[in-house]
């Protein structure tokens, strides 16, 4: 799973270059449930 994890962070470090703050919180969120560490600590810097 960790293969999906990394593809949701960089789908959500895609979003937020777009400017979809709102898609890259919801992809890093999933990235963390799939345990990437980085997309736990992204979500607690700039999601609300």
């Amino acid at each position: 799973m960790l293969k999906n994890g990394i593809a949701y962070l960089a789908r959500g470090n895609a979003k937020e270059s777009l400017g979809d703050l709102n898609g890259a919180c919801y992809d890093w969120r999933k990235a963390a449930s799939l345990g990437e560490e980085n997309g736990a600590i992204w979500v607690s810097q700039q999601c609300n």
